[in-house]
């Protein structure tokens, strides 16, 4: 392979060489200074065993709630997860169901304790989904996350279907109440078919075939 200097490439013009930009296919996606990227999708390993553990939770009991926002803060309008708003509805229903709330611990301690849950909330602010709520999906739970328009579009337009269960903070509690009552084996039902849904549309051997063939095409 002939061997250029920098003297030589910056005699091209800036247009020479070949470019690709890309986006995740979450709300970035959705915005305006995207619109001219390739959409992506993040890769989420779950052929790992972390992924696999199996819940020890029994079909009786209360309802397992777990929810593990990135930040107690709202940062900005996309990096907010509604803390303070979903940490009150989980303790007003701490009569009816259990939940743990998961933040500042290791990736690995953070899936051990989903994996011991019957339902993930990514969060139910931003409208988008986020790497939690694939996170739930991998660990094969019933996962709650509210989607707008603009990303219930993309998803639609990608998968032809969503499996989140799309739900407005204003709606949550009620939807939390409503899955209280469900038999434990339909909310294990749904979680297999949520992990059916990744292993789909969303496996990691598929998305690196992807970036390779984006990196070979350049």
């Amino acid at each position: 392979m002939k061997k250029h200097n920098k003297e030589t490439f910056s005699n091209y013009p800036n247009n020479y060489f070949p470019k690709t930009e890309l986006v995740i296919s979450q709300y970035h996606a959705t915005l305006p200074e995207y619109k001219h990227c390739k959409i992506v999708k993040n890769v989420i390993n779950f052929d790992e065993e972390i992924y696999n553990i199996k819940s020890s939770n029994t079909l009786g009991g209360k309802l397992k709630i777990a929810y593990s926002p990135s930040t107690l803060e709202r940062v900005n309008k996309y990096y907010d997860k509604g803390y303070k708003e979903t940490k009150e509805i989980l303790e007003s229903l701490s009569d009816i169901l259990d939940f743990d709330i998961i933040s500042g611990v290791s990736l690995e301690e953070c899936l051990k304790r989903k994996a011991m849950a019957d339902v993930i909330i990514d969060e139910v602010k931003t409208g988008s989904f986020h790497r939690s709520g694939l996170e739930g999906l991998c660990l094969s739970k019933l996962t709650i996350c509210y989607l707008n328009k603009e990303v219930e579009k993309l998803m639609l337009n990608m998968f032809g279907s969503i499996p989140f269960h799309n739900v407005k903070m204003e709606k949550l509690k009620d939807l939390l109440i409503l899955l209280t009552r469900l038999p434990r084996e339909k909310i294990i039902e749904i979680g297999k078919k949520n992990r059916e849904w990744m292993e789909k549309n969303w496996n990691p051997k598929d998305i690196a075939n992807d970036f390779v063939k984006i990196y070979e095409n350049l």
